[in-house]
């Protein structure tokens, strides 16, 4: 995943400042229905995927779920890395705000993940 430059624009408030949401997480090993079922107790309509080694693996929206799983009749006892995002787009705490703003703008994205210095999942 790549990294976004908070030095590109003049307002450098940092993602940090937006207080980024503690993250529902699940095995990229997890099924489907596994999954679908942690977002909905966590009332969340997104899910980080990650490797046994606690890494980011992928990303798995409700949007995702309608149009890979429910609209294509996939089994939901499949794993959820058959139809997550692998390797999303990320941004780092440091980051500017606007900068992770603008990418989620054009890249039409409702979603993205926030990592800390070392790289591990914080929002």
């Amino acid at each position: 995943s790549q990294k976004v430059s908070s030095h590109e624009h003049h307002d450098h408030r940092a993602v940090a400042k937006l207080r980024p949401k503690v993250p529902i997480r699940q095995s990229c090993d997890a099924s489907i229905s596994t999954v679908a079922a942690a977002m909905l107790a966590g009332k969340t309509d997104a899910c980080l995927l990650v490797g046994r080694d606690g890494s980011l693996k992928g990303i798995i929206t409700d949007n995702d779920l309608t149009r890979r799983v429910v609209a294509k009749c996939i089994d939901p006892n499949n794993p959820v890395s058959c139809v997550m995002t692998a390797s999303p787009r990320c941004v780092s705490m440091d980051d500017s705000a606007m900068d992770a703003l603008s990418i989620m703008i054009e890249r039409k994205f409702r979603h993205l993940p926030v990592t800390d210095r070392s790289g591990g999942i914080v929002g």
